[in-house]
């Protein structure tokens, strides 16, 4: 029991800090002009590290299965753990543009 919810915290670390960076991502958008504007996603991919958490968490989910945890808490780690890594990879700035 102890790994998953080591898992469930580290996915539930990465998705706020994915929130925070998309947020602030947000408003800087709206401060930029013309080219900037253009390549803005491609100037902050340094955000992409932070898919590391999720990967973190998704491998700690996986060693409980090995350990032969609670199987309820197994699937709540592993799927926040994979949409901590999505919401990462994803630019969900845009949608709160």
């Amino acid at each position: 029991m102890k790994l998953s919810l080591i898992a469930i915290l580290l996915s539930l670390i990465c998705l706020a800090i994915v929130i925070k960076i998309n947020y602030d991502m947000s408003l800087e958008y709206y401060t930029v002009h013309g080219k900037s504007r253009a390549f803005f996603g491609l100037r902050h991919l340094s955000r992409l590290y932070y898919a590391v958490i999720g990967v973190l968490g998704l491998i700690i989910g996986l060693f409980a299965i090995k350990k032969k945890e609670k199987t309820g808490m197994i699937a709540v780690a592993i799927s926040l753990s994979i949409i901590a890594i999505v919401c990462t990879i994803m630019d969900l700035w845009m949608w709160m543009i």
